[in-house]
């Protein structure tokens, strides 16, 4: 006899919220409840991860999560994703859904830094901490990040850095360089 295909269902569950893990403390994947069954592992979904990771949910809290079950009969396995997450306190941590023009607002600029062995061999690492500590010191922050990437094929012109926001490519910059050409693009005065 044939097992049926996978079966896709919503699902309630009421419970103390333990903890949230994942690969690091700054990326949860998973949520950690105490419920009547027994203790469960949910995974979130990706709008819901940032609020674990901004702390607003304290442990110990009591929590209804709701989401989609998806059970595959042919494995036997049950597998729940969280989809909202709802806390008896009078605080919520339900994500109020944003338009796509507002997510887009949101995003911040990246400089991108080559952080492989060739570039960082010609002064990467110390182009990335210069393009950190500018971004800190001018309090560019909040509209830009510094990122350290994999080789962008340009090892033997490196250190390699990308400033996504005008798509321009820098090749053999020096950290007096990274300083200035920041500046420049976000127009802030070098002291």
């Amino acid at each position: 006899m044939k097992k049926s295909k996978k079966q896709v269902s919503t699902f309630v569950l009421e419970g103390r919220f333990l903890d949230a893990s994942g690969k690091s403390p700054l990326k949860p994947k998973y949520l950690r409840l105490a419920t009547a069954e027994g203790e469960q592992l949910l995974k979130l979904s990706k709008e819901l991860r940032p609020l674990l990771t901004e702390n607003q949910l304290p442990v110990g809290t009591w929590i209804t999560v709701s989401g989609k079950e998806t059970y595959k009969p042919k494995e036997g396995k049950r597998k729940r994703k969280i989809s909202s997450i709802e806390a008896h306190d009078p605080v919520a941590v339900t994500p109020s859904p944003q338009p796509k023009s507002a997510k887009k607002e949101s995003k911040k600029e990246k400089i991108l830094v080559c952080q492989k062995s060739s570039c960082c061999k010609r002064g990467g690492k110390a182009v990335y901490q210069a393009a950190m500590e500018t971004v800190e010191k001018h309090q560019l922050s909040e509209q830009v990040q510094v990122k350290a990437t994999g080789c962008m094929g340009k090892c033997k012109k490196g250190p390699c850095l990308v400033m996504q926001g005008d798509k321009s490519r820098h090749l053999g910059l020096k950290p007096e360089q990274v300083r200035e050409l920041i500046a420049q693009q976000y127009s802030v005065l070098i002291g």
